[in-house]
């Protein structure tokens, strides 16, 4: 049957057009069609003649309109029982209970809204002065005092003692020694007792500390006494300058601890100066963490079987358990001991050598850290609920007895946060030779007991002035006060954003019990710091801490952090798949059939749009119909009627549809390092990921994380980096620079043999022992290429020299293991060229990147020495344990870090393979200078031509398309990974090496384009310049060993995002 429909513009004009243009309309399969002009009627198909109703295909009989509501009501009854019953007893049965936790008041402790703690010291005066003179001297001193003093919150006040000593008149040629306490004395909150004493000899004013009691004696003549109508004396003005440098110490430990806490608890002092924030950082750094509890465990090693017994109870019965007494208030203490003969050193450490100046062995420096043989020596790391403090007395063996230190002839050393190791030499005889007793004595053991002492003093934290023992175990109660209370209200905020960013992780009454209890006691803390009772303030603060754990570590709140809600899709849909499927089947089903009249009734609609648009915009009724079927069944009424989608999207007055934007390509790269530095010590440490393209413009630039696991301060754009090996390509850039001048030929071996005349001598160790002359003399292009023969230590066996950390001479010592222009090997290439590119330019590399390659690209802040501002901002070295936990470490490159001075840089060797620090931000104008032909699109500045250019990015080693394929293991795991292939790609397409860097011959999966150049850094930073596409970029990182998964991992999906981003 023929339909009439009329053009699409004609439809959306409104009227009846005469017809131009017809096509065939085909009904729908539920729609009958007649011949009826206006609307096709609803008839039966009746057969034309006999033959055509045989051959008819036979249909079931008509369902009844009585099953048919049958059937209908046993669906909706099922769907009724899993609505009404189902779904609550599942929603009952699952739902999560939280308990309601105050979590503003928790978001105020934690930003010290609540508690802003002060530290009121009282002094204790006793004045055999009458009344009115001593209160005069008091308040005398208190005002030079107050003058003095910077800390607001920390504040010392005086009082009158009730009770004043007896003068007595040859005071002047004694020292009034300590009886223990004496009657009105006993005051515990009393910080310190000044005992005025007047003489009439010696000079005055003086003091004296007594070393075992919070006493502090004070000399005078009694003419220093001030008259009632002065305002100052010399004796109030020294009293007050004793007091404020026996407390100096505590306030900076204070002043320290307030630095390094998030919240605003108090005033800080005006300012502390840089050697003293290091020495507070340094003892923060070698101390324990506060526990109520620490258990010490004395051990004795020994390679031999001698001493086999030692005296250590009553060892430390006389030495140590003094001191435990005095630390009792504060912290307790279980000890044990333990004896191990054979017991070797690490086989990290290297052998004991003899030193004829000092007539005895001795052990390097840097070997002392790897001592402990963990492997071999029964040390827990943590025994019961608090921390172990260990203490290895080592006594060494006849053989290498004595045994020192090399570098200060010492014999004891202190491992922060583990403990202290003290080499026992066993005494000479005549015959100068030692002697090992069977059994060590308590009076042999007297030395060693001293030096524990010294280092578990240290390990707790306990301050170094003043002399008087008690006011140093006073000043440690309130600074371990304060950081209970701290980290208490830092954990209840902690909790507070835990429970806000996780609605689905349930909160039982026990943590909301022990949140109620941490806030009373820090309450409680608080006051009693504010009243002086520091030893309550201390117990409060301990149970506070405690509950405060407690509440955070909640097991079935850890447990339900790690099963987030897209987990519970696996757990319910086997669960209620086999139920809920068939019910929603037959619902559907059943729509469907009930939806057919309304189908039927828009195809009509629809028809009598098409054969008389006039009639659907002057009848509302049916212009509703048309436009409402063709919303929300866009496409099958299009199918039905086979007409293209456009026509009723023309029909319902242009309506649009929404699509989803993608996710912008910033956000993207911002999630991916976001995710990764959020993991703590599992996952990465401060990273930065800049892209930019060929116009110089950033795509995207981001910092994530911190400088160090153990830092607060974050990463930024102005932090600065070890680039390490990506290094090469600035390097490379100088010789071309001057090859483009004519100063350095490529490919000139006779040029190489004169301006680096140690290269020519060189000989070649393939097997690493037997020597080769060269088969072929070595070039510029050889040693930009990777194929001069020289390889690295921490790849290759054969090589046996510290490039790192080496300088020139360790380049010079480095020997060749292949012949040259056979064979591409990473190696200390580039460090050769950076020597022959200083030869010829008559200056020091670095001074010919500023001025040549840095300056022409206005990058400010890239150097072989960083400055104090760089420094001040740089991101700590890591190294991730093979638990894949992170650790801060020393800088793998620590030399440039020593310079201090002119003549030190000066000294200093300028390594082109590896020396550079610089920010990322800056690194990347490099890159986007080689996308854009060799001139910076920024500054205009020229540092390669395009053809130079375009010769970094030729291939220089097509006979080996495979040569960064199946890297064999490293010789040092502890500086990178075994890391089979850098850069994967499906089917091994092809690899190639430009001048200094890989080349991804092929497309690449994250997006890149061919003839892509890239390579990485020891410390896992890795860059791309991609001049097919017109991006690059880089992002770094600062972990050892090299090819760490999880910056692998955030390198590759930020790379991807990015490209990702270029193709919405």
């Amino acid at each position: 049957m023929d339909y009439h429909l009329p053009s699409p513009a004609s439809a959306f004009n409104g009227g009846c057009e005469d017809v131009r243009h017809h096509r065939k309309m085909p009904q729908p399969a539920d729609v009958d069609a007649s011949p009826d002009p206006i609307l096709p009627s609803e008839s039966p198909e009746i057969p034309l003649n006999p033959i055509d109703a045989v051959r008819l295909p036979i249909r079931p009989p008509p369902e009844t309109s009585e099953s048919l509501w049958l059937r209908r009501h046993v669906i909706l009854s099922f769907w009724a029982v899993v609505a009404l019953l189902g779904l609550p007893t599942w929603w009952k049965t699952t739902a999560i209970y939280r308990a309601d936790l105050p979590l503003p008041y928790m978001t105020d402790w934690a930003d010290g809204k609540i508690c802003k703690p002060v530290f009121p010291l009282r002094i204790a005066v006793e004045a055999p002065l009458p009344l009115h003179d001593a209160q005069h001297l008091i308040h005398t001193t208190q005002h030079a005092l107050d003058d003095l003093n910077e800390f607001s919150a920390h504040h010392l006040r005086l009082m009158l003692c009730d009770t004043p000593i007896v003068p007595i008149a040859n005071y002047s040629q004694q020292v009034v020694r300590d009886e223990g306490p004496r009657q009105g004395k006993s005051d515990e909150d009393t910080a310190l007792s000044i005992r005025l004493i007047p003489v009439e000899t010696g000079t005055t004013p003086r003091s004296h500390l007594q070393p075992y009691s919070p006493t502090l004696d004070v000399y005078y003549t009694p003419n220093q006494i001030p008259p009632p109508s002065s305002t100052g004396s010399p004796l109030a003005t020294f009293i007050a300058h004793e007091l404020h440098k026996m407390f100096a110490e505590e306030q900076a430990l204070l002043a320290y601890l307030l630095s390094t806490t998030s919240g605003a608890h108090t005033a800080k002092m005006q300012s502390l100066s840089p050697e003293t924030a290091a020495e507070l950082e340094r003892q923060s750094t070698r101390a324990f963490k506060y526990a109520p509890t620490y258990h010490l465990t004395f051990s004795l090693f020994s390679p031999s079987s001698v001493p086999s017994a030692w005296d250590i109870e009553s060892a430390l019965k006389q030495y140590l358990s003094p001191l435990l007494e005095s630390f009792a208030a504060i912290s307790n203490f279980t000890v044990d001991s333990q004896v191990q003969l054979y017991a070797g050193l690490s086989p990290s450490v290297r052998e004991p050598e003899y030193d004829e100046s000092l007539k005895a062995w001795t052990l390097r420096k840097e070997d002392l850290s790897n001592f402990i043989n963990a492997a071999e020596w029964p040390l827990s790391p943590s025994i019961g609920i608090g921390p172990t403090v260990n203490f290895v007395l080592y006594v060494p063996g006849e053989s290498q007895s004595p045994l020192l230190v090399k570098e200060n002839g010492g014999n004891s050393w202190l491992v922060p946060q583990w403990g202290g190791v003290l080499i026992l030499n066993p005494p000479l005889t005549t015959e100068q030779n030692s002697s090992i007793p069977t059994v060590l004595t308590k009076d042999a053991l007297a030395p060693a007991m001293h030096t524990f002492s010294d280092q578990l003093i240290s390990l707790l934290g306990l301050p170094q002035t003043p002399a008087s023992l008690p006011l140093r175990l006073s000043t440690l109660k309130r600074v371990r006060a304060a950081s209970l209370l701290f980290s208490a209200s830092s954990t209840l905020g902690a909790l507070a954003r835990l429970t806000k960013a996780l609605p689905s992780i349930p909160i039982p009454d026990t943590v909301a019990k022990s949140v109620d209890l941490t806030t009373a006691h820090l309450q409680q803390a608080c006051d009693h710091l504010r009243d002086g009772r520091f030893q309550g303030a201390l117990e409060h603060a301990r149970i506070a801490e405690a509950e405060a754990e407690k509440a955070f570590f909640e097991r079935s709140m850890v447990g339900q952090v790690y099963f987030p809600d897209e987990h519970k899709v696996a757990v319910y849909l086997p669960l209620l798949g086999p139920v809920a499927v068939p019910l929603l089947m037959a619902g559907i089903k059943e729509m469907k059939s009930g939806l057919s009249a309304k189908n039927r009734l828009a195809y009509h609609a629809t028809w009598l749009f098409m054969r008389c648009p006039y009639m659907v915009t002057r009848i509302p009724a049916i212009g509703r119909i048309v436009r409402a079927t063709c919303y929300a069944q866009r496409i099958s009424t299009a199918h039905h009627l086979q007409l293209p989608s456009h026509l009723c999207a023309l029909s319902l007055c242009q309506l649009s549809f929404c699509f989803c934007p993608s996710h912008s390509r910033v956000q993207a790269v911002k999630s991916i390092l976001d995710g990764v530095t959020s993991e703590g010590k599992s996952g990465a440490p401060g990273l930065v990921f800049v892209a930019v393209d060929k116009s110089g413009a950033t795509l995207v630039e981001h910092a994530s994380g911190t400088i160090g696991v153990d830092s607060k301060t974050p990463v930024d754009l102005d932090t600065t980096y070890w680039i390490a090996s990506t290094t090469k390509i600035v390097t490379a850039i100088a010789a071309l620079q001057l090859n483009e001048q004519g100063k350095l030929p490529l490919d000139d071996a006779d040029f190489v043999k004169k301006i680096a005349p140690e290269l020519a001598a060189k000989e070649v160790f393939a097997d690493g022992i037997t020597a080769a002359k060269q088969e072929k003399p070595i070039t510029v292009r050889m040693l930009l290429s990777h194929t001069a023969g020289f390889g690295y230590s921490f790849q290759d066996p054969r090589v046996q020299v510290n490039e790192i950390e080496g300088g020139a001479q360790a380049v010079m010592d480095s020997p060749l293991v292949n012949q040259p222009g056979s064979v591409w090997e990473y190696g200390v290439n580039l460090d050769w060229a950076g020597i022959i590119v200083e030869r010829v330019a008559g200056v020091k590399l670095g001074v010919y990147f500023k001025e040549h390659i840095f300056k022409p690209l206005g990058i400010q802040d890239a150097a072989f020495v960083p400055s104090k501002e760089m420094k001040a901002n740089m991101v700590t070295m890591h190294r991730r344990d093979v638990e894949g936990s992170l650790s801060e470490i020393e800088p793998v490159y620590l030399a440039p870090l020593t310079v201090e001075t002119k003549e030190q840089e000066e000294k200093l060797h300028h390594a082109g393979g590896h020396g550079l620090y610089a920010k990322p931000k800056e690194y990347v104008k490099i890159l986007a200078a080689l996308l854009n032909d060799g001139t910076s699109p920024t500054t205009g500045g020229k540092i390669l031509k395009p053809e130079t250019v375009n010769s970094m990015f030729e291939n220089q080693i097509p006979d080996q398309p495979d040569f960064a394929r199946n890297v064999p293991a490293p010789a040092i795991p502890a500086l990178t990974n075994h890391t089979p292939e850098l850069y994967p790609q499906e089917g091994n397409p092809p690899q190639g090496w430009g001048l200094s860097f890989l080349l991804t011959l092929a497309p690449g999966a994250t997006g890149r384009g061919a003839n892509t150049g890239f390579w990485a850094g020891l410390a896992n930073l890795f860059y791309w310049v991609d001049r097919e596409k017109g991006v690059a970029g880089i992002i770094a990182g600062q972990v050892v060993p090299f090819g760490d998964a999880k910056i692998l991992g955030a390198w590759f999906l930020a790379e991807k995002a990015v490209y990702d981003g270029l193709e919405k």
